[in-house]
């Protein structure tokens, strides 16, 4: 035995390709570790862009955008994160009230992660195409305080998982 045997048990699938689904791999909690990014970019891009529109020569136009950017990538690796963890949860024995905040929880970070990514998409295609007009990155500002908004709740849920029902600990 090479000592990497509990590897080979993520690789057991038809195609051969069962990537991180080891049972060492599966049984890290990566959720926790990998929320924090989207959360951080997508308030970082709230405030760039926020200070882009007050002060326009204190950061470039684009830092939101490209922040937005890195939230729509780490959005989605959090998601599918958080997807390995809900299925550990669903399987413990939880009272139906911690369910109901999970499925919150879960439709909240699936509705952020979407809209980050159609935001992002949305906000380069139009940033490109009409790179003078203003008003876009206005609207973009607008729809970036509902996203925070969002995400403060989803975090609110998951604090609550957390650290009153210990889900997840």
């Amino acid at each position: 035995d090479s000592g990497f045997s509990f590897l080979q048990q993520g690789f057991d699938s038809p195609t051969g390709y069962k990537l991180f689904k080891s049972n060492l791999i599966m049984k890290i909690p990566l959720h926790p570790l990998v929320i924090h990014f989207p959360i951080a970019f997508i308030y970082g891009a709230l405030f760039f862009t926020g200070l882009q529109l007050i002060k326009p020569n204190w950061t470039c136009r684009i830092v939101g955008l490209w922040m937005l950017g890195l939230s729509s990538i780490t959005s989605v690796l959090a998601s599918i994160t958080g997807q390995w963890e809900m299925k550990k949860a669903r399987s413990s024995d939880y009272s139906s009230a911690i369910h109901e905040i999970l499925d919150k929880h879960e439709f909240y970070g699936n509705m952020i992660t979407w809209l980050t990514l159609l935001t992002f998409l949305v906000w380069l295609y139009l940033f490109f195409k009409y790179m003078d007009n203003k008003l876009f990155d206005k609207i973009i500002f607008i729809i970036l305080i509902i996203l925070t908004t969002m995400v403060t709740i989803t975090g609110y849920y998951g604090g609550t998982l957390v650290w009153e029902h210990q889900v997840g600990i």
